[in-house]
């Protein structure tokens, strides 16, 4: 699974020697856990960059995607 980055033209998947490792929790617990890890490399200084394990959406999108489909299949219901 390869993180998604949103650099300023759009979310896409992205990053370098990702890896999901396995770790213990560090408050002394004896739980295991998987830590995603990757690089990325800044273009330019002062960049802003968004870093996402799945494309974020608003409550809005969301709220518009359940009319949408409400639409299609109101006549099926």
């Amino acid at each position: 699974m390869r993180p998604f980055v949103n650099d300023g033209s759009g979310w896409k998947q992205a990053g370098d020697n990702i890896a999901f490792v396995q770790r213990y929790c560090r408050y002394g617990f004896d739980i295991k856990h998987y830590q995603l890890q990757f690089s990325w490399t800044f273009s330019k200084a002062g960049q802003e960059v968004r870093f996402a394990y799945g494309i974020p959406y608003t409550y809005s999108e969301l709220e518009q995607f359940v009319k949408e489909i409400k639409e299609k299949f109101e006549d099926k219901v």
